[in-house]
């Protein structure tokens, strides 16, 4: 059929022509720009893909970058250490030349000259050596700011608290240390020869003896005689020769002294308030004096952490028999696993309390009588508990050994102590009073959102050196710098040209000063203090059904504490030394030749660390540039013109075209023959 008004061939033809351009346009986008996808409608799964794999490579390629910055700025402190322990090892050749005893001091004058030069360039080179400006041997990883906690504040890091508080109410009201009433414990002092008595920390007391009228018995030299209660040594004690009288009385009923109860655990009747008085323990210690040294304190303190809640130091101490300063003992709340679950595994007092407020919730049998009895039961089982690892710290511990004050446990929840002195020489000797010292100035550390507002406290910040490696969260390694100093390296004020040169007082020089002391006295004065005390309040959250304690600091009052401080009176002016009073010794002392020993240990340990590091960063370092080039491959699967298929259609729809034209042509054609007919 031919048709005027219609070219049914011709309007075929074009639509297939235009496909067949449109697809050869698409061909040859794509082979001009090499990429497969040039927009998302050409494959929009693939675009994704393929523009989150170029995110990680381009990530890894800054990444790499870091890297390598990292490890410049280590060889740059790893250069500098190097040059410090140079300058350590020939600090050491000079102090082993100038120990030499055929040195004069000219000569080791000479060689602290040359130490001086090298402490200054050490100090130097840790001030100085500077990487982009920042000083890589003067790293501090945390500072410290000052906060005070707002209404509307939110603190992701823990607050440290910088009050001053006490031992928690029940527990301080189960602490009594007056129970017995003795004098003042007082120096045994002859007034005639000005020869001084103190008491021994061996078991032993030792005193003047003296006649029934009260007056100081003498030897035939005009000295004073001693007497000493306690084990028998012979008469002839000491260098004072004292004579013995009598032993001790040993009895508990006559002796008791002090007392420490954890009984006030069993006023609490609700879960919560039994947690939350254990939480207030936190921080806080007591320590028991002896009768004869008051220096020391055989006592605990409570630490532990729980709910975010921690006790970062603990200040009380001691010295012992030896003189050493040592720490008093902790007792850990949080490691204290003492109770058993209904699991039968064993858990802390917190996780105890914890399992049965949940039991309780969820238990809707329960009366509240019958709960109150159970928190009542687990109380007087925390305290059973608490009070045996107390006297086992107590018993165990060093100093309680040869002194007068002895700690039992005389019932379940009790700690008494006694004094194994009789109550006779107690008071007749001036014996001091056995007291029981409480404290809580420790620093504790809590959640922000547990403290009330207006509560002051520090935060610690972190000051981190991170190497960022690739785009990829937390994908970074910390970089530990050193902080060198003369003082951090123990060594500021080396000298091995130092002698020490001591002044001594004659022996008739120290008789007036003895004679002068003999007639000082004592005026005591007593000052009262206020100290707040807090208690942390607790409430039990049922959070997708367990049980979670939300802790709430609260002051609950004020702690009157009285401070006595004695001063001593003299009547007349110190006497004055005058020529031949003093004696002059000089001697050779020079620094210990282990402090620079020390300070190489410390500088080694800090290549050693950075060396690690660097090691690390090169792998990687290597592991970028293969995580990189493997997804650039996959990248390039997705993203990339395949040219061989791409030219083959290029080819297909070229040849397609020149057919859809050469048709084109013949349908145009056709309507020509229809003109024909027409004439």
């Amino acid at each position: 059929m031919f048709s005027i008004q219609t070219n049914m061939s011709a309007s075929n033809v074009t639509r297939q022509l235009n496909l067949t351009l449109k697809k050869k346009r698409e061909k040859s986008e794509k082979l001009a720009s090499g990429y497969r996808i040039n927009r998302a409608a050409d494959d929009a799964a693939g675009l994704s893909m393929s523009e989150t794999m170029r995110r990680l490579v381009r990530g890894l390629q800054k990444g790499s970058e870091n890297i390598t910055e990292g490890i410049s700025l280590i060889k740059t402190a790893d250069a500098a250490l190097g040059e410090i322990t140079d300058m350590l090892q020939r600090i050491n050749e000079l102090s082993v030349q100038a120990y030499n005893e055929i040195n004069t001091v000219q000569d080791r004058d000479a060689v602290q000259a040359e130490i001086d030069q090298l402490l200054e360039e050490i100090g130097r080179t840790g001030e100085t050596t500077v990487y982009n400006e920042i000083k890589i041997l003067k790293w501090e990883p945390f500072f410290t700011r000052d906060v005070v906690i707002r209404e509307d504040q939110i603190l992701t890091v823990p607050v440290t608290m910088k009050e001053r508080t006490v031992l928690p109410k029940w527990l301080n009201d189960g602490i009594d240390d007056k129970l017995e009433i003795h004098t003042g414990y007082d120096r045994l002092i002859d007034g005639m020869t000005g020869n001084q008595v103190q008491q021994d920390t061996s078991g032993v007391m030792v005193t003047i003896k003296k006649d029934a009228l009260g007056n100081i018995e003498r030897n035939a030299d005009g000295t004073a005689k001693y007497i000493y209660y306690g084990p028998d040594y012979g008469n002839s004690y000491g260098e004072t020769n004292a004579e013995h009288v009598q032993t001790w009385t040993p009895s508990l009923s006559n002796n008791v002294t002090a007392k420490v109860s954890y009984a006030g655990l069993m006023r609490f009747d609700q879960a919560e308030d039994l947690y939350s008085a254990l939480v207030s323990l936190l921080g806080g210690g007591f320590g028991i004096s002896c009768g004869t040294c008051n220096s020391k304190q055989y006592g605990i303190n409570f630490v532990g952490s729980v709910d975010g809640i921690t006790v970062k130091e603990i200040s009380p101490y001691y010295y012992d028999e030896t003189g050493i300063r040592r720490s008093t003992p902790n007792l850990d709340l949080s490691s204290f696993t003492a109770f058993t679950d209904s699991n039968g595994k064993k858990v802390n007092c917190f996780d105890k309390i914890k399992e049965l407020a949940k039991v309780q919730k969820q238990d809707a049998s329960l009366t509240d009588a019958q709960k109150k009895l159970q928190v009542k039961s687990l109380a007087e089982e925390i305290a059973r508990e608490l009070s045996k690892k107390t006297y086992d710290l107590l018993s165990g511990d060093l100093a309680m050994k040869d002194h007068f004050t002895k700690s039992f446990l005389t019932d379940d929840y009790d700690i008494i102590v006694y004094d194994y002195r009789d109550n006779i020489a107690l008071t007749s000797l001036h014996a001091a009073d056995t007291t029981v010292r409480t404290w809580a100035d420790t620093r504790i550390t809590y959640p922000a959102q547990y403290l009330e507002p207006g509560t002051k406290g520090t935060v610690e910040i972190p000051n981190d050196l991170y190497i960022v490696c690739s785009a990829l969260d937390s994908d970074d390694i910390p970089i530990q710098l050193p902080y060198i100093s003369l003082e951090k390296l123990g060594i500021s004020g080396y000298n091995v040209a130092k002698y020490r040169r001591t002044e001594e007082y004659s022996e008739n020089y120290k008789g007036k000063l003895r004679e002068w002391e003999s007639n000082a006295y004592e005026q005591t004065t007593s000052t009262k203090e206020m100290s707040p005390t807090y208690e942390i309040k607790t409430e039990w959250l049922w959070i997708n059904g367990e049980i979670v304690p939300n802790h709430s600091r609260v002051q609950t009052g004020v702690e009157e504490t009285i401070r006595t401080s004695i001063r001593k009176i003299y009547p007349y002016e110190k006497p004055h030394a005058k020529d031949g009073d003093i004696v002059v010794t000089k001697w050779y002392d020079p620094s210990d030749n282990r402090l620079i020993r020390d300070a190489l240990t410390q500088v080694s340990m800090w290549r050693t660390n950075l060396g690690a590091t660097q090691n690390r960063l090169e792998h990687t370092y290597d592991n970028n540039g293969n995580k990189e080039e493997n997804l650039t491959v996959a990248d390039s699967r997705i993203r990339d013109t395949d040219v061989a298929k791409e030219m083959v259609d290029f080819s297909n729809n070229n040849i397609l075209e020149h057919a859809g034209i050469s048709m084109l042509a013949h349908a145009n054609h056709d309507r020509q023959l229809v003109l024909s007919l027409l004439q």
